[in-house]
C-alpha cells in the first residue's frame, strides 16, 4: 500500500482532526483514503475524445485509441462519430422508450430520454406530471416486454427502444 502513516497524519490535520485512529484492514490507494476522509465525493466516469485525427499518423491514432476511456474522431472528416455517439449513451447510461396513442403507430422520430433502469412510473413523470393521478396500466412493447403487447404496472422495468402506451382511468 502507498498509505503511510506520515500522510495520514497530515491529511487528517489538514482537515482538523487531530485525535482519530484510523485502521485500514485493506490496500487502499491515497484517492480512496481521502474519499473517506472527505467523504461526499463521487467519482464520475471520463470520456476522452480526440479531435483531428486525420492531420496525425495511423500509428500515433492506433497508440491513442488503445487507452482507457478514449475515442478518437474526426468531426471534418466525419470518421467515427457514431462511435462516440454510442459511447456518450452508454457513458451516461440512458435509454431511449417510444410512446404511442391507442390506435396509432409508435412515433419513433421522438423519444423518452431515460436513465437506465427506468419504470413505467418514471416515463409518466417524463410525459406529464398528473399523468400518474389517472393512471390505471400501460402496455409494453419491447425488450423488457415477456410478450408483445405486455400489461404491465409503475414498477415494470423499462429497456431500450420498448414502446409504451399509457392507458388511463
Amino acid at each position: 500500500s502507498v498509505l503511510n502513516e506520515k500522510f495520514v497524519y497530515n491529511l487528517l490535520h489538514q482537515y482538523r482532526i487531530f485525535n482519530a485512529e484510523v485502521l485500514v484492514r485493506e490496500d487502499v490507494t491515497l484517492d480512496d483514503f481521502i474519499d473517506v476522509v472527505v467523504g461526499g465525493r463521487i467519482h464520475l466516469p471520463c470520456l476522452y475524445v480526440y479531435n483531428k485525427i486525420d492531420a496525425i499518423t495511423i500509428e500515433e491514432i492506433d497508440k491513442i485509441a488503445r487507452e482507457d476511456h478514449t475515442i478518437v474522431v474526426s468531426i471534418e472528416k466525419d470518421l467515427n462519430m457514431d462511435t462516440l455517439k454510442h459511447t456518450i449513451w452508454e457513458y451516461l447510461n440512458l435509454l431511449r422508450v417510444y410512446t404511442k396513442r391507442h390506435g396509432e403507430f409508435p412515433d419513433f422520430s421522438e423519444g423518452l430520454i431515460l436513465r437506465t433502469g427506468a419504470t413505467v412510473e418514471d416515463a409518466c413523470r417524463a410525459i406529464h406530471k398528473t399523468l400518474l393521478d389517472s393512471f390505471k396500466y400501460a402496455l409494453v412493447w419491447g425488450k423488457s416486454a415477456k410478450h408483445n403487447p405486455q400489461r404491465a404496472g409503475l414498477t415494470h422495468a423499462l429497456s431500450n427502444d420498448d414502446v409504451i402506451e399509457i392507458v388511463r382511468k
